[in-house]
């Protein structure tokens, strides 16, 4: 049986998911032993006493044949990052997925990728831009990703298979949903020409929630992001504020940059943060080659203007309390149950939802630390 399969297995117990199966992986050497290891192997690499309940209670039952029938049935693949074809640039983060579900083709991790987003509710001159920078980007080999979405997403990838270039979609849901519907012979063209990628199980829709986990990966697996329209209120400004955690620079067009347009308002905040004023398709990839050296964005002045969740929830009690209780320093899941007064599984839920809505990240095996 492939190893493949043990990841695919692993990320379909709850409490574990597909960010601690890097871990596995290192403490293990590969997911199989892991799948087969005893509790007490598993309690020494670090998971607490809910998540070796919850491993006891599913992994029996799971038939990991068919999980991965169904995964082929859905035209789709697994990559790990055990596997060559793991983008470089995500394995070198700290916090990244372990899994994704692809289809199509993946580029050459080594090749370079440049993430164009924007503006759903983009003006024609917004789409015009986007569409000509991914043409000439992608003329010259550079891999466009973007997130599917109408306006500016739809333009970064039209522009890249206008050119019969390489265009990659990160998706906030299944492989096999589409989201939005309208976009599936848009799907198929990319899944020809590119991949579709997610780190999301099969069937899983396109929750809020699930759209700023999927910025992170987006501008992770990027060497830059470019902003092409954003009001000043706007989901593209949370895939920058990603992108200047990461250590990505941020790019912005000096054409769009100065209309007095509600669409500009959100650029002109990232041009006040540092982010890199270019003209075009020559000046970001001077930039990713190093010279002229491009400025970091300030990661305060973006949290200003970024609005991830447009607006934001309102935390229920048990959500706030456990962010009071957390600093940057790591804290065990264990501790923060016993302080709150409730059971492990009930806080585990808790820290999924905060940790998806970008607000916690976590730090070695059980233990969370508050990212604002």
């Amino acid at each position: 049986m492939s190893d493949s399969l043990y990841w695919l297995g692993f990320s379909m117990i709850p409490n574990v998911g597909t960010y601690r199966l890097a871990a596995l992986w290192r403490a293990f050497g590969d997911l199989q032993t892991a799948w087969e290891a005893a509790p007490e192997s598993l309690y020494l690499a670090g998971f607490t006493s809910s998540a070796l309940a919850s491993i006891a209670a599913h992994r029996p039952r799971l038939d990991l044949e068919r999980a991965a029938s169904r995964v082929e049935r859905a035209g789709a693949y697994l990559v790990t990052m055990a596997d060559a074809a793991y983008p470089h640039r995500l394995a070198a983060l700290s916090s990244t997925p372990g899994l994704f579900y692809v289809r199509g083709r993946l580029p050459d991790p080594t090749a370079p990728a440049l993430a164009i987003v924007g503006t759903r509710s983009a003006t024609p001159d917004g789409i015009a831009a986007a569409r000509q920078l991914a043409r000439e980007l992608a003329a010259q080999g550079v891999t466009i990703i973007s997130g599917l979405a109408e306006g500016i997403d739809t333009a970064a990838h039209e522009g890249a298979l206008d050119v019969e270039g390489y265009t990659t979609a990160i998706l906030a849901n299944g492989i096999d949903v589409i989201y939005p519907t309208k976009h599936r012979a848009l799907s198929e063209r990319i899944a020809d020409r590119g991949a579709l990628v997610t780190e999301f199980a099969l069937g899983a829709r396109p929750l809020k929630r699930s759209f700023p986990r999927r910025n992170r990966t987006l501008s992770g697996w990027a060497d830059g992001v470019v902003i092409v329209e954003a009001p000043a209120k706007s989901g593209a400004l949370y895939t920058a504020q990603a992108a200047c955690k990461q250590h990505r620079p941020v790019f912005v067009l000096d054409a769009l940059i100065r209309r007095s347009l509600p669409n500009s308002e959100g650029l002109r905040s990232l041009a006040d943060a540092g982010a890199h004023l270019v003209s075009g398709a020559n000046d970001i990839l001077s930039a990713l080659g190093g010279t002229p050296p491009f400025r970091s964005v300030t990661i305060e002045a973006v949290e200003a203007t970024a609005d991830p969740t447009a607006p934001a929830r309102a935390l229920d009690p048990n959500e706030q309390l456990l962010l009071d209780l957390l600093s940057r320093e790591p804290q065990h899941t264990d501790d923060l149950a016993q302080k709150m007064g409730i059971s492990p599984l009930t806080i585990l839920g808790i820290i999924t939802t905060l940790e998806i809505e970008g607000l916690i990240e976590p730090v070695g095996y059980s233990k969370y630390r508050r990212l604002h």
